[in-house]
């Protein structure tokens, strides 16, 4: 190769370097705003979320200290006296407070990047327990035509309708407990 060809190829080299240059520099920084982007879509998706939760969890709690201050003597008693207690004071009357999972249930799979596993197992756990408390709590309330007729001119119906319903009413206050368990969403590191 002479020195004539040598320099033609550096000269070539030299040319194209800043333009390699350049590309990377473009490369790096497009993979860092895309990074950046990324990571503020997670913590978005995390705080919205972070946001549904916390929101029904209040719910749940306010309702359920509402109904059980219904009442006022709950020291000592039986789950089905402290049911009693709570139907004669107006329990029927009480509706849940509705709760939201739209966030929950467009939660993309993209954005699981943005809990840590045990968190999305606890969140996954507690919205069925959402659903499923209200459920049985709907259910609770239900009192079939044969019943109601009973109950209609019993002075004791609180008594008879809480019997059969203790079981039930044991099963929401350890779900209650659990959601309320269940530990507050960090901001995103």
């Amino acid at each position: 190769m002479s020195s004539s060809e040598v320099q033609g190829a550096l000269g070539v080299l030299a040319a194209a370097l800043p333009g390699v240059l350049v590309a990377l520099l473009s490369h790096y920084l497009s993979t860092r705003r895309s990074a950046a982007a990324t990571r503020v879509r997670l913590a978005n998706a995390r705080a919205l979320l972070t946001v549904e939760f916390d929101a029904n969890r209040q719910a749940l709690q306010t309702f359920w200290q509402t109904i059980n201050a219904l009442d006022t003597a709950p020291q000592g008693k039986t789950t089905a006296q402290h049911l009693a207690a709570l139907a004669e004071q107006g329990l029927l009357g009480y509706t849940l407070p509705p709760w939201s999972s739209i966030r929950w249930d467009a939660f993309s799979a993209e954005n699981f990047g943005a809990l840590l596993p045990k968190e999305l197992f606890a969140l996954d756990r507690a919205y069925r327990d959402l659903r499923d408390f209200g459920e049985a709590y709907a259910k609770l309330l239900v009192i079939p035509a044969q019943e109601q007729e009973v109950l209609s001119g019993d002075r004791f119906w609180p008594s008879r309708f809480a019997e059969p319903r203790a079981g039930e009413f044991d099963r929401l206050t350890q779900t209650v407990a659990r959601l309320l368990s269940v530990p507050a969403l960090q901001p995103f590191p």
